[in-house]
């Protein structure tokens, strides 16, 4: 199953103060006298499904969300939000929202016509952004006059504020909004592609979330984390599907050299569901054991402190949060995921599907004897199958024995020694070792 990705080009745009809105490459530097006209084409961005199908995702209609990822309406309008951005709009669109309130959504703008006079992509990208910057800082200006008491022609704007508040709020509260903006790119292509990815090892991420007694909606967290790319590296140099930090791989996986375990979907699944289920069983909640995945759990616990005993969740800690510690991307993780959960399940109603092979079972084993990738691969019948589960494994080396791989088939024995639920269900994979002997190599 050959796996698909879209390179990201986008970027958000967050207003301060003190700060410019975009730092322009001299090629494009002109368009900033053309953005009025550019501006004049703009279009609003419309959802890519009807009413009716978003009510029945984000309702459960179907039933299929269980309910430990129930949320409260405390969460209600961010779980939206997010849902929107991932299923109903796409990279050439964005949102113009609040960043306190995601769900405060002040317009939507849809820059497809973009494509015809910018092909390049990386120069249509700036010129998206500085537009939509424009836009924001128009808006700002808006609700700054607004609170001055001034009238505007903006009409939409204050049907935006009294649906949302119910009234044309206060000046103190138009002055905070007007520094809160910020711009959100829609990220229907990416996560469309990311579910379809995600589909072929379906049936292994069930087998394994059963081992380690997580719920299967857990997957939904890999989309998040980097939307299902085992070759994804953040810029704090976090990797694969999971997003491991470095410090944590350390511990997590072997040290052998020249293989980087996060790379392989289903070893690095291993470490990241010792992660999510240590967490789970500390906190006993969803809400706060992801929030800790992405922020780490001794920031999350050090939060805690703030907010009393019979409030212990991830809605008592937003509430009686003092600090900006957690900041925006915290504070979303898991109404992101949420929607995410809901995206996955439904997928059906919302993306078109593509077909591929699906990886139906899953074994580890060592090396027992050197191993050459190529001529390892090439020896199943569908190299391609086996060679997506060992995306740690480079094609032209040639390593020790002693090294885990994962297979879709048995292997024989004489080269390869199974390592069995009861040992990977319970046992750190760096630990492996320690717990299975590795046989002589037979050829």
């Amino acid at each position: 199953m050959k796996i698909f990705f879209i390179v990201l080009f986008f970027s958000t745009i967050t207003l301060h103060a003190d700060e410019p809105s975009m730092i322009f490459s001299q090629k494009i530097f002109e368009l900033q006298k053309n953005s009025e006209h550019l501006l004049t084409k703009v279009d609003i961005a419309h959802t890519k499904s009807s009413k009716n199908i978003i009510t029945q995702v984000l309702t459960d209609s179907q039933n299929k969300i269980p309910k430990e990822f129930a949320y409260s309406d405390f969460f209600k309008k961010s779980v939206n939000f997010w849902f929107h951005v991932y299923t109903q709009y796409d990279q050439s669109e964005v949102l113009i929202h609040d960043k306190g309130n995601p769900g405060l959504v002040y317009t939507t703008l849809n820059f497809d016509f973009l494509h015809k006079i910018y092909p390049d992509d990386f120069d249509r990208v700036k010129v998206q952004n500085h537009l939509a910057g424009v836009k924001l800082l128009q808006i700002k200006n808006d609700l700054e006059k607004i609170a001055a008491g001034k009238n505007i022609t903006n009409k939409s704007l204050k049907k935006t504020l009294i649906d949302y508040f119910g009234k044309i709020p206060k000046k103190k509260t138009l002055l905070t909004l007007s520094e809160e903006l910020r711009t959100q790119t829609g990220l229907r292509d990416h996560i469309q592609l990311a579910v379809n990815n995600l589909e072929g090892y379906q049936l292994i991420f069930n087998k394994l979330t059963k081992d380690f007694s997580l719920p299967s909606e857990i997957v939904a967290l890999s989309i998040l984390e980097s939307r299902f790319n085992p070759d994804a590296v953040s810029i704090v140099d976090a990797k694969g599907i999971w997003q491991i930090m470095p410090y944590i791989g350390a511990i997590l996986f072997p040290k052998d050299k020249n293989i980087q375990y996060e790379k392989s979907i289903p070893i690095s699944t291993l470490g990241a569901f010792e992660i999510l289920r240590q967490n789970y069983r500390f906190f006993k909640n969803w809400g706060l054991a992801l929030t800790a995945y992405n922020s780490g759990i001794q920031r999350v616990r050090k939060q805690l402190k703030n907010v009393p005993k019979n409030q212990q969740s991830l809605e008592g800690l937003i509430k009686f949060n003092k600090s900006d510690s957690l900041g925006f991307a915290a504070f979303n993780f898991y109404t992101e995921f949420l929607a995410l959960v809901h995206t996955v399940e439904y997928s059906n109603l919302i993306f078109s599907k593509h077909k591929f092979d699906h990886h139906s079972n899953l074994y580890f084993y060592f090396t027992n004897c050197s191993l050459k990738p190529k001529s390892f691969f090439k020896a199943f019948d569908k190299p391609e199958l086996v060679e997506d589960l060992n995306q740690h494994l480079e094609l032209e080396l040639e390593y020790p024995r002693g090294i885990i791989i994962a297979s879709h088939v048995p292997l024989t024995k004489k080269r390869y020694t199974l390592i069995p639920p009861d040992i990977y269900r319970f046992t750190r994979v760096s630990d492996f070792k320690k717990k299975i002997k590795l046989k002589p190599c037979r050829n």
